[in-house]
């Protein structure tokens, strides 16, 4: 769990409003609600189920935008090409393919990259606003509750967390002479590994970052300070309306 929780920190401090998905090859829809802990996302339900017959609709995506390209390396960590000729210079018999080797020198250190990613949001989130305001009022809605409203998808991705200090892994890009990491049709395999704790190595159409909303009211719950005569003011008690919001909590 601590691998998870770090890995989780850390994805969330370089992509800011964006949750790592654990596991990055986990099942996960919009609309999806439960407890985020540790960066963590925990479900307990889908809003289809809560509001039978409501439909989630998900946004039309921008036909011009091209697909986006996310990746991420913690410090200290070398990544090295070795080209076919390089490998022909140290064994004739080498591989045709192109090789990546990736050093780590700190533990729970990342090496995260999704080519063709493609955002997918709820477009009609405001229509469950008051129905959900209305499960809590009778109890069956807990403010910690956060909502999957937004989804990453990538084409393929390979994501690789070490175990330990001075870890190492070796991936070859089959049928590849040189490697570009922002190619969706990259294939790598591991051809060695050194104390690596987590790999997923070019696993296709997965989910590997999500955005969250969730419940709240406004400012400790109070309205504005209105002045009742020259002399007196008083605060108005009447409670400001919930809310949902965009998640961006700090992770500690």
């Amino acid at each position: 769990m601590e691998m998870a929780k770090s890995y989780a920190k850390e994805i969330h401090q370089n992509f800011a409003k964006l949750y790592a998905n654990w596991l990055p090859n986990e099942a996960i829809v919009l609309g999806d609600f439960g407890y985020l802990k540790d960066g963590i996302f925990n479900k307990e339900g889908n809003l289809k189920e809560l509001f039978r017959g409501i439909e989630i609709h998900e946004a039309s995506p921008n036909p011009l935008a091209p697909p986006a390209w996310y990746k991420y390396t913690s410090a200290s960590t070398q990544i090295i090409e070795v080209s076919p000729q390089a490998q022909a210079k140290v064994n004739e018999f080498a591989d045709i393919n192109a090789r990546l080797e990736i050093k780590f020198s700190n533990k729970n250190s990342v090496f995260f990259n999704a080519p063709g990613c493609v955002f997918k949001s709820i477009d009609n989130l405001p229509n469950f606003k008051e129905k959900i305001i209305n499960l809590y009022n009778i109890g069956h809605w807990k403010a910690e509750y956060v909502i999957v409203t937004k989804l990453l998808q990538a084409t393929s991705a390979t994501i690789i967390i070490s175990a330990s200090n001075n870890s190492s892994i070796t991936l070859e890009a089959e049928g590849k002479t040189t490697i570009d990491l922002a190619d969706v049709n990259l294939t790598f395999k591991a051809k060695s590994e050194n104390n690596i704790g987590f790999k997923l190595t070019t696993e296709s159409d997965i989910i590997p970052l999500v955005g969250f909303h969730k419940l709240k009211k406004g400012f400790f719950g109070l309205g504005s300070l209105t002045v009742d005569t020259e002399y007196e003011s008083t605060i108005d008690r009447v409670e400001k309306e919930w809310d949902l919001i965009e998640v961006d909590d700090v992770i500690e």
